[in-house]
């Protein structure tokens, strides 16, 4: 899930967007959010009893409820870096050397790059979750319906744990 958020969005380094006091103390916000989509849903499903509501009524209803929920969110957790702007980052690497990247935030995401785990962006994109569940046969492959967090995003699909382990032998030999 957290990789259809930075395809679609990128990544910034937190020196350029620090958290602010509500991103690293979100139990207030939480409740916030929480109450107001619990009253939009009871506004809604009010809706839906009325005869006279449209399917526009209603979509111009939600969007509005949104735009709410956005409003609250960015005057909390401040506005969101676009995905558009290039950004400048200056750093002194492990070496003492000053860097300089310029980037957009898509662009920083998919130039990131670790010697020491041997990931890119690339092989984020291949890596799976295992599970085990012990209601599905072993060698399944899993899904959880309306999962993804992203509309178009890629898909949550999860090899059972214990089948791939056997797959793979336990011992580590494949």
């Amino acid at each position: 899930m957290v990789y259809n958020l930075v395809e679609k969005y990128g990544l910034i380094p937190q020196t350029l967007y620090p958290d602010s006091y509500n991103a690293s103390s979100s139990g207030i916000i939480n409740s916030i959010i929480f109450t107001k989509l619990r009253e939009d849903a009871l506004i809604l499903r009010k809706m839906l009893r009325t005869p006279s509501t449209t399917a526009e009524i209603l979509s111009s209803a939600k969007a509005k409820m949104m735009r709410e929920i956005y409003t609250i969110l960015t005057l909390t957790l401040g506005p969101p870096p676009s995905i558009d702007n290039v950004f400048t980052w200056e750093f002194v690497d492990k070496a003492g050397k000053a860097r300089t990247v310029r980037a957009t935030p898509k662009g920083f995401a998919s130039d990131i790059y670790s010697s020491s785990f041997r990931i890119t962006s690339s092989t984020v994109a291949q890596m799976v979750s295992l599970v085990h569940d012990p209601r599905h046969d072993p060698l399944t492959l899993l899904t959880v319906d309306r999962l993804g967090n992203i509309v178009g995003g890629m898909s949550n699909y999860f090899p059972s744990f214990w089948s791939f382990m056997t797959a793979l032998d336990v011992s580590g030999r494949a």
